[in-house]
């Protein structure tokens, strides 16, 4: 309210209302103030995710490498991804690995590294931890969590789909698919073959997932290891001194490489199945194609 005072000739303006109103919105103001400085500071009110994810990108490349695996005559047969979980140690899927009587990666540098061997398996899970020939020391390397991501959380992909390597590809957690033993990832980022063992990660640039399968009949029905079963893998590795020769890795047959088959949807629906089907898939593997979904085979 605008007050007029008739021994100065001023007019000034007073709070209405109940003594003190002043000092409360005052101390009102501050604070608000207070709390979006706060806010600001923790990360709350920056622009989203959209801003820290070239950062993001930046951080996570240097240990995603492309995996080629070659036949004894020296030809291509499988192309995957995979990640350094360490300065001599990567991870990828199991059945990148499979078929290779020897193999190589390829960093985002651009340099290859000869795989010497083979450190941690689980076939069950289609993991695999193999060790390069040269020591990378400083070099960047992925930390695993073995955290759920819940539904609807922001994950990103980094792999070499179709052998484009370095790729990034964006997406959400789309569900969470419960299997007897363990969970898989249902994730709505993109990948295509050659995405075998890339890793998914969080905003925070933790390894919540390992790229494994798709649904081909369907529009970004994309699948993933959890995160703990990559850690598990990651501390049987460290436990271990030196490497097997990859010809212990069993390769994995089936008739319908590249896809989720019917067998395998039916067991991800009903988790009491899953035991049974994957005993099925061990006594009859030309039967049905699963776990091997993603890895790329040259050529057409």
């Amino acid at each position: 309210m605008r007050s007029w005072n008739p021994r100065t000739g001023e007019f000034r303006y007073e709070e209405s209302g109940k003594p003190g109103l002043r000092r409360v919105r005052r101390a009102a103001l501050l604070l608000v103030i207070g709390s979006v400085l706060v806010l600001a500071a923790s990360g709350v009110l920056t622009r989203g995710d959209h801003d820290d994810l070239p950062r993001l990108v930046k951080r996570v490349q240097p240990a995603v490498v492309t995996v080629m695996a070659y036949n004894a005559p020296g030809e291509l047969v499988f192309q995957g991804s995979g990640f350094f979980v360490a300065p001599d140690r990567f991870l990828t899927n199991y059945h990148v690995l499979a078929q290779a009587a020897r193999a190589e990666v390829k960093t985002a540098a651009g340099r290859c590294y000869p795989v010497t061997g083979v450190v941690a398996a689980d076939r069950d899970w289609d993991l695999v931890a193999a060790e390069i020939g040269l020591s990378r020391p400083g070099a960047s390397s992925l930390k695993i969590s073995d955290a759920v991501p819940e539904v609807g959380e922001r994950v990103a992909v980094v792999g070499s789909p179709l052998g484009l390597e370095q790729t990034l590809s964006i997406g959400v957690v789309s569900a969470l698919r419960r299997v007897s033993g363990g969970t898989y990832l249902q994730i709505s980022a993109p990948v295509s073959p050659g995405s075998s063992g890339s890793p998914v990660i969080n905003m925070a640039g933790e390894v919540v997932g390992v790229a494994c399968l798709q649904v081909v009949k369907g529009q970004n029905l994309n699948f993933a290891v959890p995160g703990s079963r990559a850690l598990a893998l990651q501390h049987k590795a460290a436990a271990r001194t030196g490497a097997l020769s990859l010809a212990i890795l069993e390769p994995i047959r089936g008739s319908q490489r590249g896809r989720l088959d019917p067998g395998l949807r039916r067991a991800m629906q009903a988790p009491d199945a899953a035991p049974a089907y994957r005993q099925g898939l061990r006594v009859h593997p030309e039967l049905a194609g699963a776990f091997s979904g993603l890895g790329r085979r040259p050529g057409p």
